[in-house]
């Protein structure tokens, strides 16, 4: 390929932060076989940048592109990298590079945006080996380290996945790491550009409650569209902090001030709650704190920074399943200056992506750019069959595939399926058929008994995030092992049977596998099928479910127990419920019997050890040993001879002594 300039707005000095920067060119690291480099199509404007740009954290080695929330294209790949290929669109965010090494506490544990060895920053920061200086996304290509290079998930725009990068995990990570979900309330403490995001993960997450905490008033109707439950105005709500004591589990403080109320916000922590801050402010500034504060209410302070590679891989993936759209604003990269001073002054609402004048071109003439480049092209006709196929691959070797088009109507006339099952001896089929009024359909039906139809559901899928499992480069699992099912989301829990409570039996028995040795892997599961649905919109607007396959790996965690790390395998498919025919009572209650099982007949003297060697035991009448049969020797007959006194020659026993 033809060679690269590197071309960005630097900062030559603090001043820069006030609308100075200036367009220039850069030296980019020196190529190694583990680098990237990157087209950049957005880059996100994070607080980070401010502070950097005016030494406001620490000095900065000047001249300094900034930006960490980059989106792009590969145009170039080392040898040695192997995720990620020329073409894809793929996203870095604040860290570079970490020591990786294997007896490293937190690269070994997951925990590489901590890594104390060496760390390399995505830009103002110095590569080892005297690689050089790290650049940032305020510019037109980047070079880095392939490490936290990451692919950016389908049905997550540009403008959208950049500023998570960065400021999207720096939330998400304590989120997870402190088990938000169902039964978990929340404090999002300054809801701007990280605030807004953490209430729109909490949600997202399943927390039970989100409460967006602001100084004014001004922020309460977006904090309720965003999605939180509550909001509270510090300087403007009486009593605030005594009316919702002890009511949040975890509170993530994005403020970056020294005059917050940090007593009061710790009031409203329950007992063994923790606060979590997020913000820094220049020169690191925190409020004091009584300790007694601490010790009445055993309440804990903690700190978090971004979030690792396989972390920003999940938040992604969460964002693109939930439909997460978070408030971005795209301004011009020919505007960075401008937009560093809206920034300053508040006006974001409520974060800034910057895009590069190419992606600005090609959105103005209609052309599609890299990130419709890797929207999968599947052709309409072959969705049902690759679905079917990789059904069919899941269950191997317990599956067995017809490919002959067959006219059947299943809900309308059965018998082809009830033939196909006594014809193969099996009580659950999958059909797949598609037509103008039903496209994309894959109908489930299980027989029994007789050979008849218990129950069927008719799955649409939803082509524009269909991905086969060939589309997944991932290592596969090892064939004839079972899962572990997750099924979540409200719909699994009805107390009354209907189309998903049906479906998600079908799917308990497609994957289960048999169950007649009682045993499993010695090494554990080796992966996942989640199926998850979403939350109804109204009462008869029927959630989209998501099925996703995942392997799992386990790492090293520098504890008792590993961590477990997901990797997507594929497929990966997305549908509508459609009709579906419920068991008769009777049927079903005849389905569910279960013969008597047999009393096993035990033999006597006869059983097994732990190792599973069979030993017997035998049992012999009383012997009498004067009558036993003994085998004459002719020793024993000369010493028996002998004590008798006769039968042998003392010429003979002196020969026999001299021998």
């Amino acid at each position: 390929m033809a060679d690269i300039k590197f071309e960005g707005w630097l900062g030559h000095g603090p001043d820069s932060v006030n609308g100075k920067m200036e367009w220039g060119s850069f030296e980019p690291k020196k190529w190694t076989e583990d680098d990237v480099d990157i087209e950049i199509s957005h880059c996100g404007i994070c607080g980070s940048d401010i502070h950097t740009l005016r030494s406001g954290w620490f000095p900065t080695n000047y001249p300094c592109c900034v930006g960490h929330e980059i989106i792009g294209k590969v145009v170039r790949v080392g040898k040695n990298v192997n995720h990620v290929k020329v073409g894809d669109r793929v996203g870095v965010g604040a860290q570079a590079r970490t020591c990786q090494q294997p007896d490293c506490p937190e690269c070994s544990s997951g925990n590489d945006s901590y890594c104390k060895r060496g760390l390399v920053n995505t830009y103002n920061s110095e590569f080892p080996n005297n690689e050089g200086k790290s650049y940032g996304g305020y510019a037109n290509y980047t070079r880095t380290n392939k490490q936290f290079v990451v692919q950016i998930p389908n049905g997550l725009s540009s403008a959208d996945a950049a500023p998570m990068l960065c400021g999207g995990v720096t939330v998400y990570s304590p989120l997870r790491r402190n088990g938000v979900g169902p039964g978990k309330s929340v404090g999002i403490v300054g809801v701007g550009g990280l605030g807004h995001f953490g209430v729109l993960f909490a949600k997202a997450m399943g927390a039970d409650r989100v409460v967006g905490i602001s100084r004014k008033n001004a922020k309460r109707d977006d904090v309720l569209k965003l999605g939180a439950d509550e909001y509270i105005a510090t300087d403007e709500d009486q009593d605030w902090h005594k009316k919702h004591a002890a009511s949040l589990d975890v509170i993530v403080c994005t403020v970056s001030s020294a005059k917050m109320p940090l007593t009061k916000y710790l009031n409203l922590l329950k007992r063994g709650g923790e606060f979590v801050q997020v913000g820094a402010a220049d020169g690191g500034e925190f409020p004091d704190v009584s300790v007694f504060t601490l010790l009445m209410n055993a309440v804990k302070i903690t700190g978090s920074s971004t979030g690792a590679p396989w972390e920003i891989k999940q938040m992604l993936q969460l964002a693109a399943d939930k439909k997460i759209k978070p408030w971005v604003q795209e301004r011009p990269l020919k505007e960075a200056n401008q937009a560093i001073l809206d920034m300053e002054e508040g006006k974001a609402r409520y974060r800034y992506v910057l895009k590069t004048q190419e992606c600005a071109e090609q959105e103005s003439s209609g052309e599609k750019g890299s990130e419709d480049s890797r929207k999968p092209k599947v052709n309409p006709i072959s969705i049902v069959q690759d679905a079917l196929a990789d059904l069919h691959s899941l269950r191997q070797p317990l599956a067995k595939k017809f490919s002959k088009k067959n006219d059947i109507h299943p809900f309308e006339d059965a018998s082809s399926l009830v033939f196909f099952s006594e014809k193969n001896d099996t009580s659950l089929l999958v059909f797949g058929s598609s037509s103008k009024k039903r496209p994309n359909s894959l109908t489930f039906a299980r027989t029994f008994a007789s050979n008849q139809i218990l129950d069927m559901v008719e799955l649409h899928i939803i082509p524009e995030t269909f991905r086969t499992l060939s589309q997944f480069k991932s290592r596969k699992f090892a064939v004839g092992l079972r899962p572990m099912m997750l099924f979540s989301g409200t719909a699994w829990d009805s107390p009354v049977a209907n189309e998903y409570t049906i479906l998600k039996s079908f799917l308990i028995d497609m994957f289960k596998g048999d169950t007649g040795s009682g045993k499993i892997d010695v090494e554990g599961l080796q992966y996942i099928v989640s199926v998850a649905a979403d939350e109804p919109a109204g009462e008869d607007a029927k959630p989209t479910v998501h099925l996703r396959l995942y392997l799992l790996d386990t790492k090293r965690s520098g504890q008792r127990l590993p961590r477990i790390e997901l990797e997507e395998m594929g497929p990966r498919i997305d549908f509508r419920v459609g009709r579906s025919q419920q068991p008769e009572e009777a049927a079903w209650k005849e389905a569910l019997k279960k013969p008597k099982a047999g009393e096993e007949k035990t033999k006597k003297n006869i059983s097994t050890d732990i190792m599973g060697d069979k030993l017997g035991r035998i049992h012999l009448g009383k012997q009498d040993l004067n009558d036993l049969q003994t085998r004459k020797m002719k020793g024993l007959k000369r010493n028996r001879d002998l004590e008798g006194g006769n039968g042998v020659d003392d010429k003979d026993t002196q020969k026999r002594q001299k021998k």
